[in-house]
């Protein structure tokens, strides 16, 4: 099955990606992505920690012979093959990388959903909430007597030498 992915000034993210794949390695990587979406895992990506600086737009296209992954593309939405393949491909580099670098929402299905990266609502914990401490010790009330007020008066009235 061939399949031709466009990425345009959108997506910059995957772009600068595409640029530090060698040119036979992206559809290697990204058969691998789709196979680790399959099992619900992460596909582990050697190239996601080193990105190219470049960010123009370019043209992926690719052919995939695999019948699992010809099988798993063709579920995908009609006229969304694109956006599905990118937010897939997105979600898998977001979690080599440990960082956004573009904001993208995702729609997960509980098929889809690693069971590692993103936490259920049963694993979730209340977050305690921490009081301040309060200060035991009594305040101290300082109490200045006529000589020390004097002296204080004196020290201004001399321009404090």
């Amino acid at each position: 099955m061939k399949v031709h992915l466009r990425l345009t000034e959108k997506d910059v993210d995957l772009c600068r990606w595409r640029h530090s794949v060698k040119n036979r390695m992206i559809t290697y990587y990204i058969s691998q992505i789709l196979l680790s979406e399959m099992r619900g895992e992460i596909a582990y990506i050697p190239t996601a920690l080193r990105l190219s600086a470049k960010t123009e737009p370019c043209e992926v296209y690719m052919n995939f012979t695999d019948p699992q992954i010809v099988e798993f593309l063709l579920s995908f939405p009609a006229f969304r093959r694109n956006a599905t393949l990118k937010r897939i491909i997105r979600k898998h580099l977001q979690a080599q990388t440990g960082q956004t670098v573009k904001s993208v929402v995702y729609q997960v299905t509980a098929e889809t959903r690693p069971k590692s990266v993103i936490p259920s609502k049963e694993d979730k914990k209340p977050i305690p909430k921490t009081e301040k401490p309060k200060n035991t010790e009594p305040k101290k009330e300082y109490v200045e007597s006529e000589e020390d007020r004097a002296a204080i008066l004196a020290l201004i009235a001399m321009g404090g030498e």
